[in-house]
């Protein structure tokens, strides 16, 4: 059976491709230019018909687990239950909460949730989710991190970092002459981050790049 890729290994063979290829090829490239739908609603509802991007949020992700003690649902008083689900759903909204309150620029998804044992009649004794942050700036996202393990650690609250993607920036020529060149056509426009990944992601290592955006219908 052949042996799965880890994560290190992968970026480093991807980093020793876009090497190869900034060395082979970087200089056929005056620039690269991605266009693409917004796959989000902010230029739909403002009515704008461009979206500058600045570049590409970073990624953050890490593996949650909170703690309680499985017992029997039926003989465990309320008052001396240790729920660990029931921790976890006060959890989650008060980081939402925070992401919200800190920038709009940010975004925090929890997509995966597992309840253990998963049975209809014992408390959860153990959870285990994955949290999602997406923004401009890491540092934000890891203060955000660390004040949640500072809330609830006490609760039972642990986890380790297993995704960190940095921002790609945008040429910042670029972003001008495409300010430029909207204002020129009469095209609406406004400036924002790509919270998608794109094939910028790799062009932007080896030439100039910039990525442009149309509105998304519904």
């Amino acid at each position: 059976m052949k042996k799965r890729e880890t994560k290190a290994e992968r970026d480093a063979r991807v980093g020793q491709v876009l090497m190869r290829l900034d060395r082979e090829y970087g200089t056929d490239y005056r620039c690269y230019l991605e266009l693409h739908i917004e796959q989000g609603g902010t230029l739909e509802q403002e009515g704008l018909q461009i979206g500058i991007a600045h570049g590409i949020v970073g990624i953050l992700r890490y593996r949650m687990r909170v703690e309680g003690f499985a017992n029997h649902a039926g003989s465990t008083a309320m008052s001396l239950r240790d729920d660990a689900l029931v921790k976890t759903c006060r959890m989650i909204p008060w980081l939402m909460d925070r992401v919200t309150e800190t920038s709009p620029e940010l975004v925090c998804t929890v997509g995966t949730l597992q309840v253990f044992p998963g049975a209809v009649n014992v408390i959860p004794g153990r959870v285990e989710f994955i949290v999602e942050l997406r923004g401009p700036r890491m540092e934000v996202m890891d203060r955000l991190i660390q004040a949640f393990f500072q809330q609830f650690q006490a609760q039972g609250l642990t986890g380790e970092e297993y995704i960190r993607q940095s921002p790609t920036l945008c040429s910042p020529a670029l972003i001008e002459e495409s300010r430029r060149l909207c204002q020129a056509l009469n095209f609406s426009s406004r400036d924002m981050f790509s919270g998608a990944g794109h094939d910028l992601i790799n062009m932007a290592q080896i030439t100039p790049s910039m990525l442009l955006f149309i509105p998304s219908r519904k």
